[in-house]
């Protein structure tokens, strides 16, 4: 096409390629950028930025681009630019195609691209923040102990706080909770907690004690980290000069303390990008505000540009998103199928096993292939009914499930995972009563959590032959395989330190399930309800996703927080309409949303935000 017949973005776009193949390789997948994202690739990198970008946008991508366009021209030999996202799997996906398009593979030193944790440690917090913590090394080594926030380590004994007397007696973990930058005590997972002056005293000087040893949590580390910046000018200024230019992706996700590490930096002269979408700002539970984002992008004065086109979802799925959150211009998706894209079903709680095998049969019916397709609830106590699985029915079905999945030939790491959560639950409730940490595998308060884990795979790294269900060559029943397993499980039992019970009691609980005593095993797992081929899991785990389906289901009453259909819908700017809009997001083609049975004012307020109400499907025999 002649330039006399372009039109004017066409035009700018193809001035805008020019200036790019100056520094970057001829690609194909260069000729596809739109002229949006072309804008912000080219954009100099001392105006400082937020690129606001619709889910679907390509914005990882850009940023791959934007770095080795920078990186491209680059003449400093020791100041460099820092990209940083909030995962390993998104920085290794910005450096391969930073380095991917570079005509030489620029983007290395003096330039940092991974995530903000590994950078703040690496420049920061382990080389400098000893001084501030008044820790004075071992041998010379400085390095400071990470702890997890979740560690029942032995040695935290030391540093618990009594922070009330008897008959109200509590303690609080060093781990627990964390200082912000304004001095106030902060506790894990935003736990409300009212303190007086006396018990805010005693956690201080724990905290203190606790830094002094060598120790810190991530959450303390950006505290010291900020502190130490906001003391020393000399390291402040270093630190500025080595990394003038960062580009934050995700941006949505800066919690506080981080958020005012990025601020102390900017007011020495850092010039920050931010990169993401506030909409999918869903981590509340680590005191990430997004309304506070918005300010300080506001405050500090970024230019913000935009990413409008959703390369993922077609246009109906892009709609629904915009309304969930209030979005008045929805951004530009691809074009909708020929058949409903946003489906409802209703379905009564005593129901929701049948969903996966529903979803798969849909699937078929429309060729969407599973692999790539979820299965989506707020929390995972819902999966555990729409598997319909009870962790206090029958351990020996966890159990022989677990082990299953571990030993299936093709295992995914869903299967891993799903094993490891079964077994874990199993041996504490045998061992501990059930008295465990259930975001870690159940790990009971005497181990580890990186202990119980390797426990817990040493188990199912032996099971094998227990996981043939089969005594020679003849399959076993219930009864009979759980004889086997009793004598496996034995040594196991026997090698944990503290358990609640003995073993004589413990095994008991090692039964057949219910009316299953003379079943054989195997079938009894061949005939589990839940889909073996598509993923269950939570919005969180999704987050950043593209799949080809997704099924969200709705908790089937009010009592979750954020996790029935009437949350998403009562505020656009809450959190709850975010789970939503992170959750709808994802798909491609087909949503479909899974609420109870709806009254006539409920159903028209969802058919209201572009679901099209359809028949939950009949019984198997019914299709074929």
């Amino acid at each position: 096409m002649s330039q006399e017949n372009l039109t004017e973005e066409e035009r700018k776009r193809q001035e805008l390629l020019e200036q790019l193949y100056k520094r970057l390789e001829h690609d194909e997948h260069i000729e596809k950028l739109s002229l949006e994202q072309l804008e912000f690739i080219v954009n100099p990198i001392a105006n400082s930025s937020f690129l606001n970008s619709c889910p679907g946008s390509g914005k990882t991508e850009v940023v791959g681009f934007k770095a080795a366009y920078e990186a491209s021209s680059w003449d400093s030999p020791y100041a460099g630019m820092a990209i940083l996202s909030f995962t390993k799997n998104a920085a290794s996906e910005i450096w391969k195609r930073a380095n991917k398009y570079s005509k030489q593979k620029a983007v290395q030193f003096p330039h940092f691209v991974g995530t903000l944790d590994s950078w703040l440690h690496q420049y920061i917090f382990q080389p400098f923040c000893y001084s501030v913590m008044d820790y004075k090394g071992k041998d010379g080594d400085t390095s400071v102990n990470i702890i997890d926030s979740d560690s029942n380590a032995p040695f935290l004994e030391n540093y618990k706080s009594v922070i009330s007397s008897q008959p109200s007696y509590q303690e609080v973990k060093v781990n627990e909770y964390y200082i912000d930058c304004n001095n106030s005590i902060k506790f894990n997972r935003n736990r409300e907690r009212n303190l007086n002056s006396y018990q805010r005293r005693i956690l201080i000087e724990n905290k203190l004690k606790f830094a002094k040893s060598g120790f810190a949590t991530y959450q303390d580390a950006e505290f010291w980290s900020y502190r130490l910046l906001n003391q020393n000018e000399t390291i402040l200024d270093l630190i500025s000069k080595r990394f003038p230019y960062i580009i934050i992706d995700e941006c949505q996700d800066l919690a506080p303390s981080r958020l005012d590490v990025v601020e102390i930096l900017q007011e020495k002269g850092v010039i920050f990008h931010f990169v993401g979408d506030i909409n999918q700002s869903i981590y509340d539970f680590i005191d990430v505000d997004p309304f506070k984002i918005q300010d300080f992008i506001a405050v500090s004065g970024m230019h913000e540009m935009e990413l409008t086109k959703n390369f993922r979802s077609n246009q109906d799925i892009t709609n629904l998103c915009a309304k969930l959150v209030g979005i008045q211009c929805p951004p530009e998706g691809r074009i909708p199928r020929e058949d409903a894209s946003c489906v409802l079903w209703e379905c009564p709680s005593d129901e929701l096993h049948r969903l996966p095998s529903l979803f798969e049969w849909y699937l078929n019916s429309k060729n969407i292939e599973c692999g790539n397709c979820s299965i989506v609830v707020r929390g995972k106590a819902l999966i555990n009914k729409v598997k319909k699985t009870n962790p206090l029915e029958s351990i020996s079905y966890d159990i022989a499930k677990a082990f299953f999945l571990w030993n299936s030939e093709f295992k995914k790491t869903e299967s891993i995972i799903e094993a490891l959560e079964l077994l874990g639950r199993s041996i504490c409730n045998l061992a501990y009563k059930g008295r465990g940490n259930h975001q870690n595998q159940h790990c009971p308060e005497t181990f580890e959590h990186i202990d119980w884990r390797m426990f817990l795979s040493n188990i199912l790294n032996s099971s094998k032959e227990l996981a043939t269900f089969k005594n020679g060559s003849r399959l076993q029943t219930w009864s009979q395989w759980c004889g086997s397993l009793k004598g496996f499980l034995e040594k196991y039992f026997l090698n944990l330190p503290d358990t609640y019970v003995k073993w004589d009691e413990a095994k008991r609980k090692i039964k057949a399930p219910s009316r299953k005593a003379n079943e054989l095993v195997m079938n009894s797992l061949s005939s589990s309800s839940s889909s073996k081929k598509i993923r269950m899991t939570t919005i969180h785990d999704v987050k950043g996703e593209t799949l080809d389906a997704l099924m969200l289901i709705s908790n089937p009453d009010r009592h979750s927080k954020g996790g029935h259909f009437e949350h998403w819908l009562e505020n656009p700017t809450s959190e709850y309409a975010r789970f939503a809009y992170v959750a709808c997001s994802r798909p491609k083609d087909l949503l479909i949303v899974v609420v109870p049975p709806l009254n006539e004012i409920q159903r028209k307020k969802l058919e209201g935000i572009g679901l099209v109400s359809q028949e939950l499907p009949g019984t198997l025999s019914h299709w074929f």
